[in-house]
């Protein structure tokens, strides 16, 4: 929800504007687009332009985070990499790009996401499942089945339960 910061005219008239950009369907999917910030520490869509007297987002595409690198001074500006420049990135173009960044962690921005710690949870349960199968397997009490004929001998139906016994 939108709200004007006063009532004046043209704030009023900019706030109505800004709630109809953000009841648009394109608005929801960049919001969705843009959460993939929560496991990844980040995450980046461009902003195309419809480009005349105002100019208005036409659209917005979300943009894969191998496509950005992270300041080696700093470790958490954002930059984008290019043919130019495809370790050290190049600064962010103005007006281009909407970042979301949760606050998620202290620390640098490239584990700053939910991956890192996940992935040793997802392991663990991973693993121990898997083990507690293999140990299932080999200890838990199988189910063992054993069949004989009609008219079978008394010693071929004792060896047929030893032998599911063993």
């Amino acid at each position: 929800q939108v709200e004007a910061a006063s009532d004046a005219g043209a704030d009023v008239k900019l706030a109505e504007e800004l709630q109809g950009l953000i009841a648009r369907p394109d608005f929801t999917f960049l919001v969705i687009d843009l959460m993939d910030a929560v496991m990844k520490g980040y995450s980046v869509a461009e902003i195309e332009w419809e480009r005349g007297a105002k100019w208005t987002p036409l659209r917005f595409l979300w943009r894969d985070q191998r496509h950005f690198t992270l300041d080696k001074e700093d470790g958490t500006t954002l930059r984008l990499r290019t043919e130019a420049q495809p370790q050290n990135g190049e600064e962010l173009p103005a007006f281009k790009f909407i970042a979301h960044v949760p606050r998620l962690a202290s620390g640098p921005l490239a584990t700053a996401g939910l991956v890192r710690p996940l992935s040793v949870m997802y392991s663990v349960k991973t693993l121990g499942v898997g083990a507690w199968l293999s140990y299932m397997e080999i200890f838990g009490i199988p189910t063992r089945m054993g069949s004989y004929a009609p008219g079978a001998s008394e010693d071929d139906i004792e060896a047929l339960e030893k032998a599911v016994a063993a």
